[in-house]
């Protein structure tokens, strides 16, 4: 087990980079730019492709791993926990990030005021990706919670 427990802390890891990215293009997206048209579109829409197969591949790495884990003869009820925090944590990032595109095809129609801007499909857009948001920061910050005794229990 010290071995899947060591693979939990590499994803924790991994997912602290998606994060990471994440939260700097989810910046860029809701900047006070956006406002005036400042912003790169191109360079938003291009930053999210990579982000979306990153968080697409970090997820199916957790699941892997989490499968291992409770086929596991006398899985270890900690890493078990573990493993299924942080594979809703990372689903429910990726699809944060999924959201994201139509978002920013909505600020982008508004700002250039190209008569494609809807406000009730931007809104509801809105509303999910902060549901998801907001599922993943309640995951995370019950893994937050768990690493401790996670690192511990190597020792």
């Amino acid at each position: 087990m010290t071995a899947a427990k060591i693979a939990a802390l590499e994803l924790t890891e991994r997912a602290e980079t998606a994060l990471g990215q994440y939260l700097q293009l989810h910046e860029q997206l809701f900047s006070w730019k956006n406002t005036f048209g400042w912003n790169q579109y191109d360079a938003l829409r291009q930053a999210l492709l990579p982000l979306t197969e990153m968080t697409t591949d970090l997820v199916m790495a957790v699941e892997t791993q989490a499968h291992t884990v409770q086929q596991a003869t006398s899985p270890d009820p900690l890493l078990a926990e573990y493993y299924r925090l942080l594979t809703k944590y990372v689903e429910f990032l990726k699809q944060a990030v999924q959201v994201m595109p139509k978002l920013l095809k909505q600020i982008e129609a508004k700002a250039r005021k190209t008569g494609t801007y809807k406000q009730a499909a931007y809104e509801l857009d809105l509303a999910m990706y902060k549901q998801k948001v907001d599922m993943y920061q309640l995951h995370g910050q019950q893994l937050n919670a768990l690493l401790p005794r996670l690192v511990a229990s190597l020792r």
